[in-house]
Parts: structure tokens; C-alpha cells; sequence
């Protein structure tokens, strides 16, 4: 995902790449998210799945500049334009206010053109205005990550995303579907992992991890995607059962041939 790339067409919608041994970031970041770069930059949201300990967060850590780059190579816009909310979001040392702003001061708030009318508006569209009166104002400080409860501190992390208000939002294991709502009205281009079927519908497209060093990135048909995904678990449900089935099975047979022993003794 490159800066340089950011007015190029994407792909057609058949479009679709498969790699192998490029899945992991410190090795291959510069093939599949530099792949979808190009998509990115037109407002097509992204969505990557894998099995744990495929490298999602890792990628994420290291496009957020949280991690540094061992090898390989990583393009991607100017840092101040991709916001990265972890899935435990850092609450700071400071006033209520601060939690919002965060890693902003409060001139540098100012600065923005900024009011708390404006920090209480945020909130509003979180579903959280309440937290400024329950907690005793803006200017109170408190230990944030003992005082408030994890859905608080979730809402806090989405309100912070709507202030700076990026160009791209990485989302690592996003919990809500209010944070992806919002977006529509904001332009933030999301990059999200989260393996939650409700949110498929809100990306364009699909990058996915097998485990094994490999990775296939294509278009997301979400309606498509739930219908195999309800079919999946529907088999697996029936495997469940196969030992059941099997048991019962042998049970029959050994029944049966007990059955035809004593007839033919009978006879």
C-alpha cells in the first residue's frame, strides 16, 4: 500500500491473487499488502482472515509503526494519514478529555479548530455522552483503564478514530459495527480483521491467510461467503456425529450377524 499508488484503478471484480510463501510480513508485506494498496485508496474497505498466529496482527502492528520492519519491504501511505485502534485500546495518563484527543494536547486541539462541544458530538455518535456527567467532566483525571469497563474503553478508542478522522483506519479485531456505520459519513478506508460474519458486509475486499506462508486476496462477496460459511458449519456439525453414526453402525452389524448365528444353530 503505497503512497504513490493511491489514485491507481483497482482490478476488475474477477480479479482475484494467490501466493504461496508470502504470508507472513516480515518476509512478504511488500506482496499482499501492496496488493491491496491499490485498494485502499479508493474507498474499498478490506477484510483479513487467518488462523492465529498467521501474522494479521503482526502486519497491522507494523503498518501502524508499532513494529519495525526486520526484512522484506513495506509501502504505505505518510503515518499521520493510518490510524491503528488495537484490540485493547492505550488509555493515557490525563483528563477525560485527553482519552479522546489522544496523542493530541488540548492546544493542539485547539489548534484544530476544536471545541469539547465538538469531543461531546463524538461521543454522541458512540452511544457514550453520558460518560462526560457520570464521570464529572472533562478536565477529571482518573486511572482510565481501572475506571472505565471494556466497552467503555471500545467507544473511547472509536470516539479517538472519529477526532483524528485518518485517511485509513486499521482495525484489529474490531468488536462493533458502530464504528464501521460511521465511517460510511467520515471517508476512512478500513483495513479490518475481525472474524465476525456481521461485519463482511461493510468491505470490499478479502485478504486471507492459509497458516502455511500463503494467501489469497480477491473480491468479497459477503452474501456468498456467509452462505458457504452456514454450509461449513453444518458439516462439520454432521462429522460431529460420523463416530456416533459409526458405532451404531458396527452395533447393528454385529446384532445381525449374532441373529443369522442362532437361526443357522436353530436349523
Amino acid at each position: 500500500m503505497s503512497a504513490s499508488s493511491s489514485r491507481q484503478r483497482p482490478p476488475a471484480a474477477s480479479s482475484s491473487s494467490k501466493s504461496k510463501g508470502q504470508g507472513s510480513l516480515a518476509a512478504g508485506a511488500s506482496s499482499a499488502p501492496a496488493a491491496t494498496g491499490t485498494q485502499e485508496s479508493e474507498k474499498q474497505h478490506l477484510l483479513i482472515i487467518g488462523p492465529n498466529g498467521c501474522g494479521k496482527s503482526s502486519m497491522f502492528r507494523i503498518l501502524g509503526g508499532l513494529w519495525p520492519v526486520y526484512g522484506g519491504t513495506v509501502k504505505k501511505p505518510l503515518s499521520s494519514d493510518i490510524f491503528y485502534l488495537p484490540q485493547r485500546p492505550y488509555l493515557s495518563l490525563g483528563t477525560l478529555r485527553d482519552q479522546i484527543i489522544y496523542p493530541n494536547t488540548v492546544s493542539e486541539m485547539r489548534a484544530k479548530g476544536k471545541t469539547d462541544e465538538d469531543l461531546l458530538d463524538i461521543l454522541k455518535v458512540v452511544q457514550i455522552e453520558h460518560i462526560v456527567d457520570r464521570e464529572g467532566g472533562w478536565d477529571v483525571q482518573r486511572e482510565w483503564r481501572d475506571a472505565l469497563s471494556g466497552g467503555d474503553k471500545q467507544r473511547i478508542a472509536m470516539a479517538r478514530l472519529f477526532y483524528h478522522s485518518p485517511k485509513y483506519a486499521i482495525l484489529d479485531e474490531c468488536t462493533s459495527a458502530v464504528t464501521l456505520e460511521v465511517e460510511k459519513n467520515l471517508g476512512i478506508t478500513l483495513m479490518t480483521v475481525s472474524h465476525r460474519p456481521s461485519l463482511w458486509k461493510y468491505h470490499s475486499y478479502v485478504l486471507q491467510y492459509d497458516g502455511q506462508g500463503g494467501y489469497v486476496f480477491t473480491k468479497l462477496d459477503p452474501e456468498k461467503r456467509l452462505a458457504l460459511q452456514e454450509e461449513k458449519q453444518l458439516l462439520e456439525q454432521k462429522l460431529l456425529s460420523v463416530p456416533k453414526w459409526q458405532e451404531r453402525l458396527a452395533e447393528l452389524k454385529a446384532a445381525k450377524k449374532q441373529r443369522e448365528l442362532a437361526e443357522s444353530t436353530t436349523v
